[in-house]
């Protein structure tokens, strides 16, 4: 009770600041200072462009044109890219980024190698995740397997299982991890048992494409995590925001699905939690050449809304043409889904998210959380984000106040926990299922993964209007000689 009632004040203490990244109850936690330099970068954002090259485009034309774009190449003091080339694609079409000028932008589109010079998109920032104060959990050991949870008199209850021996429970889990892992879930957002077998990640990368993620957060103690590339000009290679090592945090270490994978950072989103289009293009180029076979490659991609431009689709596309596995966020709006960009990819896999009483959930107005904290209605009261929606959608996963990591660590203290928010926070659990089933079966198509996903999910459960959405909840799929009770 005591936990509801902090929380309860904590997060009407949020939505009175809905318009800040995120906050912290304890002034005493430091925060990252913001870039300075983040006004410089909406101006150039405004002058950033994809250029494309035609399919028949010849070497020699193409190295020429690219020639030419490198020498306008012109820096700032501050690193960005004022003028000039930013990135190169090979992905896909071949084609490159830069900053121009009209009279550049003109010029690029009259040269007969060129089939289409577009402005890039940019996601905006989102504000999904906050710092509650919550008693440590104590009691997290590994225990022997033990049967699905059951209720009596909402009481919960286990009971040792003596035929599974390779799966494993840990009690005090996020109540994602037991929605996740159980096919009848009635816990609402307590604590309770994540069931799995010892196939946690490992020999698979999972890649996050966000604002970076703080690898030597002590959450992240035990698990592999590094930083990759960063494709943000001007700006440092660490988590500022925050959105990263958010969605890394439910992937990864103490709090992650997936925490023998090996997490690494790829930046492509700034200070603000804000990317441009051609950033995240760039992002999952690098993924694709990186050593290492495709098929054990995951990409988990929160950033969202790039309109105007198929850029980020096409990319998405060539990518899992090349083997490589991509789970995308749906968005948190409750809007179509197949309106933008990543999460109208065809071949992703679609991620939404529900709530601990399998909602659909609608971001809740100050005055509409208000009333659900005076009501006791948790569902009402915690639905900080929505969630896009739509026949785009692949599956659902938990979203709604999910346990994670965040980026204030300097002075972290055992007594707070940190929650996430919205489909940023749904999509990295999906690709955490993704990298643990690859860890156990070996190299396996997209295709495959994304039919696996649909055949083990959890059906007819989701409470809501889900516009054409298809009532699936990510399950990790453990199936056992005791049928439904496991998923099977």
């Amino acid at each position: 009770m005591l936990f509801h009632t902090l929380v309860f004040f904590l997060f009407s203490l949020f939505t009175t600041l809905a318009s800040c990244r995120a906050f912290t109850p304890d002034s005493s936690l430091p925060i990252p200072a913001v870039d300075r330099s983040l006004d410089r970068r909406s101006e150039l954002a405004a002058r950033t462009y994809i250029v494309d090259f035609k399919s028949d485009a010849s070497e020699d034309e193409i190295q020429k044109h690219t020639a030419w774009i490198k020498d306008l190449r012109v820096l700032s003091e501050d690193g960005h890219v004022t003028r000039g080339l930013k990135h190169e694609f090979s992905l896909g079409s071949r084609g490159y980024s830069a900053v121009l000028d009209p009279a550049d932008v003109e010029t690029v589109r009259q040269q007969p190698e060129v089939s289409a010079v577009r402005a890039v998109a940019v996601s905006p920032p989102s504000s999904s995740f906050g710092r509650v104060v919550q008693p440590p959990v104590l009691n997290n050991q590994l225990l022997p397997p033990q049967r699905q949870l059951t209720t009596s008199d909402g009481n919960p209850v286990v009971e040792a299982i003596s035929d599974l021996s390779e799966l494993f429970l840990h009690p005090n889990k996020g109540w994602n991890f037991a929605r996740i892992s159980h096919r009848n879930f009635t816990l609402g957002y307590d604590f309770g048992p994540w069931l799995h077998n010892s196939y946690l990640g490992q020999g698979v990368s999972v890649y996050v494409l966000d604002t970076g993620i703080v690898v030597e957060h002590p959450g992240f103690k035990g698990s592999t995590v590094v930083r990759g590339a960063n494709f943000v000009d001007g700006g440092r290679g660490d988590d500022v925001a925050g959105h990263g090592t958010m969605c890394g945090g439910t992937i990864s270490g103490e709090n992650g699905v997936a925490p023998n994978a090996r997490l690494v950072s790829v930046k492509v989103a700034d200070d603000t939690d804000r990317s441009l289009a051609d950033d995240v293009v760039a992002g999952i180029n690098w993924v694709v050449s990186e050593p290492g076979p495709n098929t054990l490659k995951v990409i988990s991609l929160s950033q969202y809304n790039f309109t105007q431009t198929p850029s980020v689709t096409g990319a998405i596309e060539a990518a899992i043409a090349r083997g490589v596995h991509v789970v995308v966020c749906a968005g948190n709006d409750n809007r179509n889904a197949c309106s933008t960009s990543p999460s109208n990819s065809p071949s992703a896999v679609v991620v939404g998210s529900i709530d601990a009483f399998d909602r659909i959930p609608v971001k809740s107005t100050s005055e509409q959380a208000a009333a659900g904290i005076a009501a006791g209605d948790m569902a009402t009261a915690y639905n900080i984000e929505g969630t896009n929606l739509g026949p785009c959608l692949t599956i659902f996963a938990p979203g709604s106040m999910v346990p994670t990591l965040d980026n204030h660590v300097l002075k972290a203290k055992d007594e707070y926990r940190y929650f996430g928010w919205g489909t940023s926070v749904a999509a990295p659990q999906v690709a955490a299922i993704v990298a643990n089933r690859l860890s156990e079966v070996g190299p396996t198509s997209p295709t495959a993964m994304k039919e696996w996903l649909v055949s083990v999910a959890t059906r007819g459960q989701i409470v809501g209007e889900r516009m054409g959405s298809p009532d699936l909840i990510a399950f990790e799929g453990k199936e056992g000689p005791l049928g439904g009770i496991l998923g099977g």
